[in-house]
């Protein structure tokens, strides 16, 4: 008996069968073990067809003694409860025997809900169908117990309602469950394909600025609904390819138990005309014989999902393309309105050009006047205003054309060596830059 239970967690429990209908219990391991009227008490009823689990899947992973229990009384596998399963985005099992078969699938979905908060949808079932002999004789009855681990809270009443009245019929058939789980499914990645839609078209329809402004695109909000658009694709692809999945292993075992269904009743006929049809059956036979004619009419279900789901991934895809044409166009815009604001800086540099030029055409045409003045200026010359002789230049004039034109000339040089010096500075810097850009990393 497993020690510590006290701290296990406790998990709903539906039930139902035809004569009583559905019931709701709560258990756990310890109320299981330890029952307060110290009779023995069972998870399901041995009458029950239907049993229908809502657990915790992380709070059992932290439990030893609850997740032994899981995988002895459901034959689960243990790979079901590694980390890289826990981690996975979506997957199918199924292992079958002659008399019971077990299947497992697993979705995420996200659900984008406004314009930057969203929300991540986990579906995760474990169903374990048994076909047992009623009062020894040819009839069999089945039950099916249907562990849903983490479903969320709005999603249970909506099962339970899917499953208040279920078709006996289709109850004989281990695939039963999926067409109710995938209309879950369904209803739930349409609403996040079409919450995607909902954010590309307000953007796509959004009015654009006046031409005189610069455009402000939101970048970080465009980026962010292209990623959430990436998400809803890759769990719609996932869930396809799980899809997919699971229809391939249902045709394996239609055609298996529809085989030895029609294969069977020619041997009972013991006519040759029965031995004939037991061994070359077409599909149809297979069909119409499979788990009493239970598979085939899921089989259409489950058909009917792919499909639907096939179409939403399309529709998705276009979501994505129609937002990336979005970020396409935002960035254009900018660069078309930087382009023309260079252009107009351009012009603008052109009438300072023509304007620096005109100052400096003036400049020219006083340069030499002022010159002129600024040599007569000096203390070199004397007019002789009080003398009759006139103009007198002193004998030391030499000096300024001995200080001035070395002065000069030194200054020239100074320039050009510092103008050749930048250059080639400049120019050994684009090299190195050319060098490395090229270099192998």
């Amino acid at each position: 008996m497993p020690k510590n239970l006290d701290s296990c967690p406790a998990f709903d429990v539906s039930e139902w069968c035809e004569r009583q209908g559905w019931k709701q219990t709560r258990f756990d391991l310890h109320s299981l073990y330890y029952p307060d009227s110290g009779e023995d008490v069972a998870l399901a009823d041995n009458e029950s067809e239907i049993c229908l689990i809502f657990a915790s899947a992380n709070a059992i992973r932290k439990c030893e003694s609850c997740r032994e229990y899981f995988i002895d009384s459901f034959d689960m596998p243990k790979t079901w409860w590694t980390d890289y399963s826990r981690k996975s985005n979506g997957y199918f099992g199924c292992q079958a025997a002659r008399d019971h078969t077990e299947t497992w699938a697993y979705f995420e979905m996200k659900q984008l809900e406004g314009a930057a908060d969203y929300r991540w949808y986990k579906l995760n079932v474990f169903i374990r169908w048994e076909e047992e002999p009623t009062d020894g004789t040819t009839k069999t009855k089945t039950k099916t117990t249907v562990l849903a681990f983490d479903t969320p809270a709005e999603m249970v009443p909506r099962l339970r309602e899917a499953l208040a009245r279920p078709d006996r019929g289709s109850l004989r058939s281990p695939f039963w469950f999926y067409p109710h789980l995938l209309g879950e499914v369904a209803r739930v990645q349409e609403s996040a394909v079409w919450a995607i839609r909902n954010q590309v078209r307000a953007v796509e329809k959004e009015t654009p600025r006046s031409p005189e402004d610069r455009p402000a695109p939101r970048y970080r909000h465009l980026h962010d609904i292209a990623r959430h658009a990436v998400h809803v694709s890759e769990t719609l692809e996932v869930a396809e390819q799980t899809l997919s999945r699971l229809l391939s292993r249902h045709t394996q075992l239609m055609r298996s138990h529809g085989r030895a269904r029609v294969g069977g009743e020619g041997g009972r006929g013991g006519g040759g005309g029965g031995g004939e049809k037991g061994e070359g059956g077409g599909w149809e036979d297979h069909m119409s014989n499979s788990y009493g004619g239970a598979a085939a009419p899921i089989h259409s279900q489950l058909q009917y999902f792919e499909s639907f789901l096939s179409s939403l991934g399309r529709r998705s895809a276009a979501n994505e393309k129609r937002m990336a044409n979005e970020i396409q166009l935002a960035f254009n815009m900018v660069a078309q309105h930087d382009a023309g604001t260079s252009v107009e800086i351009g012009r603008a540099t052109r009438a300072d050009s023509v304007t620096m030029k005109s100052i400096a055409l003036i400049t020219l045409i006083f340069l030499p006047p002022t010159f002129v003045s600024a040599i007569f200026g000096m203390s070199f010359f004397d007019n002789g205003s009080g003398s009759a002789e006139g103009w007198h230049v002193s004998g030391r004039f030499w000096l300024y054309w001995a200080i001035a034109i070395p002065l000069t000339v030194v200054t020239a040089m100074i320039w050009f060596g510092l103008h050749h010096y930048s250059t080639k500075t400049s120019r050994s810097s684009r090299q190195l830059t050319r060098l490395t850009s090229f270099s192998p990393v």
